[in-house]
């Protein structure tokens, strides 16, 4: 907790600002293009499922390609769950800091705290859509899991269909994070403006 001069308070955020460990998480362009990525792999395993589906391929040629795509989510799962509670770990920490002072009546601290409330949003925002994401990849490669050489084309057609469709509303998730924090480098500059009036 922050105690004492009620400035500290607005300069630990300013602290946070600095690191880039804690920024690229926030980053709308990181978002998006792990929306994209996730999005290119669960049309890859869609298209499988279709192909498989018509015939077009056979089961023996689809199952042993499985493992590559549950390594790179396994990864990026992990990444996520890291990235969320890194991200909510910090916020609640400074929601927490808020609480052990007497902000001053003076507008230029209600400016500050107002836009330090809307950076501190963004950033358990962000933890959540990370949290989420994951928890749908999660889903989709235990979905995987259930593929077996020796299952029916359409069974196992059925399974990639529902992996794909829940690696799309994991790609959904972080595209919303990335539109959403958008304008996260405005807030963050406008809390730093704000700070340096005080």
């Amino acid at each position: 907790m922050v105690e004492g001069n009620p400035k500290e308070l607005f300069q630990s955020v300013m602290q946070l600002a600095a690191n880039d460990k804690i920024r690229e998480p926030l980053s709308a362009a990181k978002c998006l293009a792990a929306a994209a990525q996730i999005r290119s792999e669960g049309d890859r395993i869609s298209t499988a499922a279709r192909a498989l589906a018509g015939g077009e391929k056979k089961i023996d040629s689809v199952v042993p390609a499985l493992p590559g795509f549950k390594g790179m989510f396994g990864q990026m799962e992990g990444d996520f769950r890291t990235i969320s509670g890194m991200l909510e770990g910090l916020a609640n920490k400074e929601l927490a800091a808020v609480f052990s002072l007497t902000i001053p009546p003076e507008r230029a601290y209600a400016d500050a705290h107002f836009l330090r409330s809307r950076v501190l949003a963004d950033v358990l925002a962000a933890s959540s859509y990370y949290k989420v994401s994951a928890e749908l990849i999660s889903l989709a490669m235990k979905t995987l899991d259930k593929c077996s050489p020796s299952m029916k084309a359409g069974e196992t057609a059925l399974l990639l269909d529902h992996a794909a469709a829940l690696l799309g509303d994991a790609a959904k998730f972080m595209a919303t994070a990335g539109v959403e924090l958008g304008d996260s480098d405005v807030r963050w500059k406008s809390l730093t403006d704000a700070v340096e009036r005080l």
